[in-house]
């Protein structure tokens, strides 16, 4: 079982956890399912009814519910919930040492950023390998610079200049 299935399960099985998802996943925020009325069993056999016919699709187990749709009352929400969606969306999303909550739309304007940022530099690479080669300087000259000026490894900047050098 891959980690974020055991991250998932981990977080879903909170009797609070699964009620809430629930009750925004099928009925709108409505209060249906109880928590304290829940008992837990074994989540490959669950099935929700979500066919045009109300036929029970499969596909549809309580453990692999973390889509949450970006509502205020998800807004902030619990660290375990965090690690799923770092883990599931191999992203970074920062949790501060003590806390038990995440603001999820300052985390995502973090990741944002640091998108912008990883993008930014791979434009200055791309460009910085395009008119290296323009000018006639060798791979080998090429690869040191990106090492010294980008910090990178060797194995990092051969992998750049195959990516960019145009034959």
């Amino acid at each position: 079982m891959g980690k974020l299935d055991i991250l998932a399960k981990e977080y879903m099985r909170r009797p609070s956890v699964f009620a809430d998802v629930f009750n925004q996943f099928l009925y709108h925020g409505k209060q249906i399912i109880n928590p304290e009325k829940l008992v837990e069993i074994d989540s490959t056999e669950i099935a929700v009814p979500y066919g045009s016919d109300r036929a029970p699709v499969p596909e549809q187990r309580y453990r692999d519910v973390s889509k949450m749709l970006m509502q205020e009352r998800f807004k902030t929400v619990e660290r375990d919930a965090v690690e799923i969606m770092n883990a599931a969306t191999h992203s970074n999303m920062k949790i501060d040492e003590g806390k038990e909550s995440v603001d999820v739309c300052i985390a995502l304007q973090e990741i944002r950023e640091e998108g912008k940022l990883e993008g930014k530099l791979e434009g200055k690479l791309e460009g910085t390998i395009l008119f290296a080669q323009k000018l006639g300087i060798q791979q080998e000259e090429v690869k040191k610079f990106i090492m010294e000026e980008y910090d990178k490894t060797e194995e990092e900047a051969e992998e750049l200049i195959t990516l960019y050098w145009h034959s």
